[in-house]
């Protein structure tokens, strides 16, 4: 049997990754994998069996914090800790480069390895999906990057400049009354995200209408949202559908991080 060895990835890893991925149901926004496939905005293992790509995993490096996701291990390979080899790869390179706390979102097939490993539940991530999009209609009211900027590092008291920078492009910031919000026009999706509490907050729901006004007509829409009181009512008011949920975890120094003021992720899982 050929020895396994990791390597970084490459571009015949990555297919077998998208290949792995869609066989288990994930969704990889293309510009999620065009972030992570920048020079320095990210790290991706592979694991090989001979020339044959068998696991893979992503870790991204924000100023303080960084971001594990893309865990994945092909399913005849399983129950070998390959899983595990991969994480501790992941993690230990965003240690080094000086990260004081890790995050992720998790199954709950995985989340018994990661609690092994000092990860801590921080709240639910439902995921929800308008499959009719939205109304096509024009955008009225507009937020610039700097103002987004300024609500994320409120959350993650870090700047993540390069990851709103890059998900700025071609997408549009929308704000009302205290939230704003990206949103995203990927290939097979519009993704709502980051979502953020600005100034009190209470423009949250009317910022959620104006996002479904003008999205794309017949092009799903979906949203990593962080469970919240009442935030489950409102969305299917709006006709979204839960489609499935996560658990956000973190180990190291999360304290000063304000989820409260996190509606929803910036991505799908793998970036925060």
């Amino acid at each position: 049997m050929n020895q396994v060895r990791m390597v970084v990835a490459q571009e015949n890893d990555w297919r077998a990754f998208l290949t792995l991925a869609a066989a288990e149901g994930w969704r990889v926004p293309q510009s999620e994998i065009a972030f992570h496939r920048r020079p320095g905005h990210s790290l991706a293992l592979a694991l090989r069996r001979g020339e044959e790509t068998i696991g893979f995993v992503t870790a991204v490096p924000h100023q303080k914090s960084g971001w594990i996701g893309n865990l994945l291990v092909r399913q005849n390979e399983r129950g070998q800790g390959l899983g595990a080899r991969l994480f501790d790869a992941a993690t230990e390179d965003l240690k080094k480069r000086g990260a004081g706390s890790l995050w992720l979102t998790a199954s709950r097939l995985g989340e018994a390895l990661y609690a092994r490993r000092g990860f801590h539940p921080h709240g639910q991530v439902l995921r929800w999906v308008r499959s009719s999009g939205g109304e096509g209609k024009e955008a009225r009211h507009f937020a610039t990057v700097l103002q987004a900027q300024a609500a994320d590092k409120a959350v993650w008291r870090e700047s993540r400049e390069n990851l709103l920078a890059h998900l700025s492009t071609r997408n549009v910031w929308l704000a009302k009354g205290g939230s704003v919000a990206l949103l995203q026009h990927d290939r097979e999706q519009q993704i709502i995200g980051p979502w953020l509490k600005s100034g009190d907050g209470n423009g949250c729901w009317a910022l959620l209408d104006e996002m479904v006004a003008v999205a794309t007509p017949g092009r799903e829409l979906v949203i990593d949202a962080i469970d919240s009181p009442g935030a489950g009512r409102k969305l299917l008011s709006a006709d979204f559908t839960c489609a499935g949920e996560t658990l956000l975890m973190a180990a190291g120094a999360t304290q000063g991080v304000r989820l409260d003021q996190l509606y929803a992720l910036a991505s799908l899982g793998s970036i925060g």
